[in-house]
């Protein structure tokens, strides 16, 4: 027979309650893992010495179950024992088929005391649980009028064969868990537990990402007042929009928008127009006309062909119209690499026109803006010829001795070769270059900040081919 008595002791009785002393016959010190363990023959049945047939010891270190039966228990079927408990033993066959074995993470320890007879009656295995220095009042229901230590409390199910067991964490010192003035009742919140949670405040909430390894983290600025934060009626899944995080707006409209840097994506979202601002003095208006219809923005180097325009009043710097024989000029900007790399890679000065038009180059101006120190030469001169480094030369020789290897700003001119003799497929739809024609590329400027600029005039014609 079976029975869980339990009972509040101010003290703890390692021995039976004999009329009369009757001393131990065996002791033994089970240590209870993960593994079912029951006493040691020598412990039953020690040598020269009657059978046990009452052995009692306080389990201490950890909660344990057990069986009396001779079928080994787990760590979830079986009597469970709770730390702290005094478990009594009762008759030769409940101690030698008693077993035990643990219920958590940590070995229960188990020393008990053996005797060779018995004079008191009770279940063959009896555990007493232990409350030290507590008082009891009422009847039915254990009442504690103190405030009782437990040791790892159980509470039944409704069907009493399952129960909640409380486990605790180790402590630094007390702490006082103060349950609420409740109004009405109420339920427990739990960690992992699915519950709409009413009337709560959260402090700086969190939320799991997608593997729970990290967590979004609220914070909040201090208000002067409490603010509203109305979520929109979604018509379907959405996304918030971040100060920081990269995202594209859709069925957005901007009020009077302040814009760092804005960007719009091309045709193929590959690549991007960003817009970038100049230091201004004072605020200023762009205003956008009243178009009739789409059109361009006209952009400072970008080749355009404007109608509709008037120009007032003011300094006209450059106008290059362009068709069949007008005379047109290009810019282009020389790095200190391209200077020295002209052998090898010419720099295009008029892109290739279009398929039937062939380019006349008619004259140019370099500019070297002078570094540090000087660049050198060797019997190294420049040309504008077609296309590449084996094309047609366009102009006479440029001469670099006196320009390139001064140690001063320079200005220097091209002109037009008098008889350009090449072949149509050599110049039609073909580019203008700059190429350096020596022996070898310009060298030394240890500093790489001698520049270059040069501004060429050409004219565009129709070949007809």
């Amino acid at each position: 027979m079976r029975m869980l008595r339990m009972m509040a002791l101010g003290v703890l009785a390692a021995v039976p309650a004999f009329g009369q002393e009757i001393p131990p016959i065996s002791f033994e010190q089970l240590t209870i893992a993960t593994t079912s363990v029951g006493m040691a023959t020598a412990t039953v049945n020690p040598s020269g010495k009657p059978a046990a047939q009452y052995c009692s010891g306080l389990l201490e270190t950890a909660d344990v179950r057990a069986r009396i039966d001779g079928t080994d228990p787990t760590s979830t079927v079986g009597q469970s024992i709770p730390t702290g408990a005094i478990v009594t033993l009762r008759g030769a066959d409940a101690i030698r088929q008693f077993r035990a074995i643990r219920t958590g993470g940590t070995s229960g320890t188990l020393p008990l005391t053996c005797y060779g007879s018995q004079a008191d009656s009770g279940p063959a295995l009896e555990i007493q649980l232990t409350v030290t220095g507590v008082s009891t009042t009422g009847t039915g229901a254990e009442v504690h009028a103190t405030s009782p230590q437990l040791a790892t409390p159980e509470i039944q199910d409704t069907s009493a064969d399952h129960q909640y067991v409380f486990a605790v964490s180790e402590l630094a010192a007390d702490r006082t868990v103060t349950l609420p003035l409740l109004t009405g009742n109420d339920t427990f919140t739990f960690a992992s537990f699915a519950q709409t949670l009413a009337n709560k405040t959260l402090t700086t909430p969190e939320i799991n990402d997608t593997s729970a390894d990290h967590q979004y983290v609220f914070a909040v600025s201090e208000l002067a007042a409490d603010r509203t934060v109305t979520l929109p009626l979604l018509a379907a899944g959405d996304t918030f929009t971040f100060n920081d995080f990269a995202a594209t707006l859709t069925n957005k409209t901007l009020t009077s928008p302040v814009v760092t840097t804005p960007q719009i994506n091309d045709t193929s979202s590959d690549h991007q127009y960003v817009f970038a601002a100049s230091e201004l003095a004072a605020d200023r208006i762009v205003t956008l006309p009243l178009l009739a219809a789409g059109d361009t923005l006209v952009f400072d180097a970008f080749a355009a062909t404007l109608t509709n325009k008037t120009l007032g009043a003011g300094t006209v710097v450059s106008v290059s119209p362009t068709g069949d024989g007008v005379l047109q000029w290009a810019e282009v900007s020389l790095t200190n690499v391209n200077i020295k790399a002209l052998r090898a890679t010419p720099i295009t000065l008029v892109a290739a026109p279009a398929a039937g038009k062939v380019l006349e180059f008619v004259s140019a101006v370099l500019l070297l803006d002078y570094g540090t120190n000087v660049l050198s030469e060797t019997a190294d001169n420049l040309a504008v010829r077609y296309t590449n480094t084996t094309g047609a030369i366009a102009s006479e020789t440029i001469e670099m001795t006196g320009f390139i290897d001064q140690a001063a700003d320079m200005v220097t001119t091209a002109r037009a070769k008098a008889d350009v003799i090449v072949t149509a497929a050599g110049s039609i739809a073909q580019a203008l270059v700059l190429h350096n024609t020596g022996d070898g590329e310009f060298a030394d400027n240890a500093a790489a900040n001698t520049l270059m600029r040069v501004k060429v005039s050409y004219r565009v014609w129709t070949s007809a081919f």
